[in-house]
């Protein structure tokens, strides 16, 4: 995985990944990013789809898969039901899915840090 920067401030990151077709038949597949809250101020899902896609890719191809992702992408609904972002560690996960292999998923992690930008950074409100 190839991630554009190690932090968000205000822009968004881009976050990429190569997928190849290793079989001799023309093949689908389905890629797909999640993303995991390590410390909210509310409870939050373990693990959330942000993006995905369906490619098609011919026998030894190789593609290159890029999301582009922002930090109200990452926001939650707090305790006052406002949408915001909190700084803190987002990890980062792409998953292929794998018709012909024992393991149902390629998992890719990567973590990064949401950056704390001022006093305001705590609650940044997006609504």
């Amino acid at each position: 995985m190839q991630i554009s920067g190690t932090q968000f401030g205000s822009g968004g990151v881009t976050l990429s990944v190569t997928v190849t077709n290793t079989g001799e038949r023309e093949g689908k597949e389905v890629v797909q990013l999640y993303v995991s809250d390590k410390a909210s101020s509310v409870t939050v899902p373990a693990i959330a789809l942000k993006r995905f896609c369906k490619i098609s890719l011919a026998p030894g191809e190789s593609r290159r898969v890029s999301f582009q992702v922002f930090p109200e992408d990452l926001g939650l609904w707090n305790a006052d039901m406002e949408y915001v972002t909190e700084p803190g560690e987002f990890e980062f996960s792409f998953r292929i899915r794998r018709r012909h292999t024992l393991q149902p998923y390629s998992d890719i992690h990567r973590t990064m840090r949401q950056q704390e930008a001022g006093p305001e950074a705590e609650r940044t409100n997006l609504s």
